[in-house]
């Protein structure tokens, strides 16, 4: 089923009722996404790479590591489209101080662009103690701007390979295209295959169903479960080798299909149960708080 406004004012909703995240923040992932589905990016606007061979890919290189994406031409008028979406929501403030440390040169907008594309965490580490009411605007930010980008070079890269497939099934943990953690999964037709969502380029790939994808463990005993009777539908697949966990969707007997971000959003009550009993999720949620 395809990500449509009308499915989005749902989904909200859904959440709002639920009243875990607050409504700020519901407003802002609100006015993010109808804006991802307003300026999507085609892979025929992607310029061509050149993907890692094959048999360097079947032993875990990613197709395209993350560090060598190609930088958009318009990411520095995209993410001040975004900054502009956000000017009037409960994080104006901080996006005011960003603005003015734009137009003041204190922060050089390509330079932004590229340290998120290639994950340089320590950019922004100067710059959320700028923004203190919202410290993950920046990286937050530039993600909504950039991720339809690094969607489109995912597909690019991708080409007409299934990453679902039966036979295509990953298992290094990671994205096989370009290499980041995944951020949630999905478990899908009758024998329940998993499939894992990248937290960067959002890529769909198959991964076998019994093994942690952090720290690659397969034994039985050490991978468990969480989940929640309120939450049908979701769950926490945990390893007790590292103490992380990822989230999966089940959906298979139920009126519904999978939307990884709005899935992640809308269950935050599992994420808080999980850190409350001692486990960690490695990555941030699908909107990168």
């Amino acid at each position: 089923m395809p990500q449509t406004p009308e499915r989005l004012v749902q989904r909200i909703a859904v959440c709002r009722q639920a009243g875990v995240v607050p409504e700020a923040m519901l407003q802002v992932v609100e006015r993010v996404a109808r804006w991802q589905m307003d300026h999507g990016v085609s892979a025929d606007e992607v310029p061509e790479v050149t993907s890692t061979e094959r048999e360097r890919h079947h032993q875990g290189v990613p197709l395209l590591p993350r560090s060598a994406f190609p930088v958009p031409a318009d990411g520095v008028a995209r993410w001040h489209m975004v900054l502009e979406v956000l000017a009037d929501t409960a994080v104006a403030p901080a996006v005011e101080r960003l603005q003015r440390l734009l137009e003041d040169g204190e922060m050089d907008p390509e330079a932004a662009v590229r340290a998120y594309l290639t994950g340089d965490e320590a950019f922004f580490a100067p710059y959320a103690a700028k923004t203190p009411d919202a410290p993950r605007l920046l990286p937050f930010s530039l993600a909504a701007a950039l991720t339809p980008w690094a969607v489109a070079v995912a597909d690019k890269v991708r080409g007409t390979r299934d990453l679902t497939a039966r036979e295509a099934v990953w298992n290094h943990g990671h994205c096989p295209v370009c290499g980041a953690l995944p951020v949630v999964g999905d478990l899908r037709e009758k024998e329940g295959y998993r499939v894992h969502i990248c937290s960067f380029c959002r890529t769909a790939y198959r991964v076998p169903r019994l093994q942690c994808p952090f720290c690659l463990e397969t034994a039985q005993g050490q991978l468990g479960f969480l989940d929640a009777p309120d939450l049908p539908g979701f769950r926490l697949l945990t390893c007790a080798t590292c103490r992380m966990y990822l989230k999966v969707t089940d959906f298979r007997t139920m009126d519904r299909t999978s939307w990884p971000a709005m899935d992640d959003l809308e269950s935050m009550t599992l994420d808080l149960a999980a850190m409350e009993q001692g486990w960690r999720r490695p990555t941030l949620s699908a909107w990168g708080f």
